[in-house]
């Protein structure tokens, strides 16, 4: 029983090393997938880096938000406008929500999830863009399963549910509206 869950463990990069190996075969270079990503801006940096940088776009991107309004008010592709460059804002929430469900779930979770949502949590934290250092965190937060259990595990309070719903469908709202006319969701 224990010699098949060794063949597991080792199936599981096979997807990855498959791949590597037909960008070697093509284009000669086993980490394409790697050292692309400066085309999208994108650059290996230090996660202390990025959570300042992160604190800065967001500070920056706020006061975007919230800053003053226009004398005759703001029509709706202004405020949508407004909403969508404070994407770096939004990252950064998210990444505190991801944390705080991590601790949370540390005490209900086994170690093996627990370290397995860390590490989806804080991948992106390697990989910023000056821009938007926390770039694409909502879709890689996506496949960290354990915390979709520990928040299933915190809203069985029915009034806690209801604020999450209610919060959750206007963010799925804003953020439905804002894919709908092109601007950058995630």
């Amino acid at each position: 029983y224990y010699r098949w869950r060794g063949v597991y463990l080792g199936l599981a990069p096979s997807g990855l090393i498959l791949y590597m190996g037909y960008l070697w075969v093509r284009f000669g270079e086993p980490l394409l997938f790697y050292t692309e990503q400066k085309d999208w801006n994108r650059e290996p940096t230090g996660p202390l880096q990025t959570l300042t940088l992160s604190f800065e776009r967001s500070w920056e991107s706020l006061g975007r938000l919230f800053g003053p309004l226009p004398r005759e008010g703001l029509s709706a592709e202004q405020l949508l406008d407004r909403i969508g460059q404070a994407d770096s804002a939004y990252g950064l929430l998210l990444l505190a929500l991801a944390l705080a469900l991590i601790l949370a779930g540390s005490r209900t979770l086994p170690l093996g999830l627990s370290a397995y949502a860390f590490l989806v949590a804080v991948f992106p934290a390697f990989f910023g863009t000056p821009d938007n250092p926390l770039m694409g965190l909502p879709r890689y937060l996506l496949v960290a399963f354990p915390l979709f259990i520990v928040l299933g595990v915190l809203l069985e309070n029915r009034w806690l549910l209801a604020v999450w719903l209610a919060a959750s469908t206007g963010a799925s709202l804003v953020l439905c509206a804002l894919f709908i006319t092109w601007r950058y969701v995630a």
